[in-house]
């Protein structure tokens, strides 16, 4: 009931995350993206696969395959930039332009994030006691390995607990940086602080919203298997056996049917963002109503129209 009428499961319209989800099918765009996905991908699994097997790592070859894992990293983040633009500018948002700097600084911004999420937390509170979850599981670790005792290993599994809680709990909080970041003209530390307030008594709505997210992109990909790879087979069963057909064409769909499914979650993530943006908005534009009503008064008061009508009144 709640993907219908106004009443909203946990403040989200989950009815229009799922059908932005495919609105991008139409994009003609986006067919360059599936076009060079489709392309790297075979790069991206084979080049570990080739550095280790010729052993690139050593001698004059290491600087080879750490600047081949430099570049894929940093095209992988272009790729993941243009497509976040990409899904913003499909709902009529604004978004920075295309520059090299802003990919730099894309990249700077994941282990940002990452340090924020695993060691600093931007609520003080929340920031000591991670601190201390952290160091306190070191400690019982390496005790453990000393005594040996299974009470020190159940504080141990509690300590991990708590401390993989908070980082779930940073990990939602933080999660719309990136997104911040490629649409508008703004720092590092500005678009972490702003999800942060983005997302603020919103935990459950943003964290439900990632979890639809993820589960249409699946459904989506396990799909597209199922088409991609029934055609593959048919079409390989001319030429190979029919299990070695059926497993090289259910293989290559899984190739296939990644990059689809990657477009679908990311324009499911900025559905639930645009969601958030606007519900923040309007709520802070409310709170500047009342905090004018609370402090100014008299002077809201004097403007209102019923006090003109009795001014005039006492005129005449």
């Amino acid at each position: 009931m709640f993907l219908k009428g106004k009443n909203l499961f946990l403040g989200m319209n989950y009815a229009k995350v799922l059908s932005a989800g495919f609105s991008w099918v139409s994009l003609r765009k986006l067919i360059w993206f599936l076009v060079f996905f489709w392309i790297a991908l075979p790069v991206v699994i084979l080049l570990p696969d080739f550095i280790e097997k010729f052993s690139l790592f050593k001698g004059v070859f290491s600087f080879f395959a750490f600047f081949s894992y430099s570049l894929m990293y940093v095209l992988l983040v272009i790729g993941f930039f243009s497509l976040t633009q990409e899904s913003l500018s499909r709902r009529n948002v604004f978004v920075e332009k295309f520059s090299f700097r802003k990919v730099i600084d894309v990249v700077f911004l994941v282990f940002a994030e990452a340090f924020y999420v695993l060691f600093w937390n931007l609520h003080a509170p929340f920031r000591t006691l991670q601190l201390l979850l952290l160091a306190g599981s070191a400690l019982l670790f390496y005790y453990f390995l000393l005594v040996s005792d299974s009470f020190v290993l159940n504080l141990f599994a509690l300590c991990c607990t708590a401390y993989v809680i908070l980082v779930v709990y940073n990990c939602v909080r933080v999660f719309f940086s990136s997104t911040i970041f490629c649409s508008k003209e703004i720092g590092i530390k500005s678009a972490i602080r702003e999800s942060w307030a983005l997302t603020h008594h919103k935990f459950s709505s943003v964290f439900f919203g990632i979890i639809t997210s993820v589960v249409v992109a699946v459904f989506s990909f396990l799909f597209l298997v199922i088409i991609f790879g029934a055609f593959a087979s048919i079409f390989l069963g001319f030429f190979f056996i029919r299990p070695v057909a059926v497993s090289i064409g259910f293989q290559a769909a899984s190739l296939f049917a990644l990059a689809p499914a990657l477009v679908v979650y990311q324009f499911c993530v900025a559905e639930v963002y645009l969601q958030l943006s606007s519900h923040h908005a309007l709520s802070s534009k409310i709170k500047g109503i009342l905090a004018q009503h609370i402090l100014h008064p008299k002077k809201i008061a004097s403007k209102s129209p019923a006090r003109k009508l009795a001014k005039k009144k006492k005129r005449k």
